[in-house]
């Protein structure tokens, strides 16, 4: 199972300037609806839910990443969006490292791909343990650069 197979230039966003969460996620959000990735009408209930698997407890990980994610019913594919934090303050995320994030990976898979989304969530973590990778990520200048590095990732 490959995460890039889940992405897109088109699914990176580089350039987030918002210093909450909620900016952030609705920015993410708004990315799989312009991309047609998600229908308009669902944008509303993917942002609550979200917030709601929040206050159950940050899925800010430390080291400047959060990787926010829900399982929904009405969606029949696996989305995955990226966004980089170019605000040197970087997004509050109420992480319970009380440090800020800067790079967000959001998944939303059906109710009925429990299974993979969890590999998906691993793979991710299991990246993000590499600090060299983390920083590439972090300091990337495009999405096509993104893309690379985890393409590269995947095969070591």
């Amino acid at each position: 199972m490959k995460v890039s197979s889940f992405l897109s230039e088109d699914d990176i966003l580089i350039g987030i300037n918002e210093s909450n969460r909620n900016g952030a996620l609705k920015k993410l959000i708004r990315l799989l609806v312009k991309n047609k990735k998600i229908k308009p009408d669902l944008e509303k209930k993917i942002f609550n839910k979200i917030i709601a698997r929040e206050k159950l407890g940050s899925t800010a990980i430390g080291q400047g990443v959060a990787i926010p994610h829900i399982r929904l019913g009405a969606l029949r594919k696996i989305r995955l969006v990226i966004g980089i934090c170019v605000n040197k303050k970087g997004i509050d995320f109420e992480s319970l490292d009380g440090e800020p994030v800067y790079l967000i990976f959001l998944l939303i898979s059906p109710q009925s791909q429990e299974g993979l989304h969890l590999k998906i969530l691993a793979t991710i973590s299991r990246f993000l343990r590499d600090k060299h990778f983390l920083e590439a990520i972090k300091s990337a200048t495009s999405s096509r650069q993104v893309l690379k590095l985890i393409e590269r990732k995947e095969h070591e």
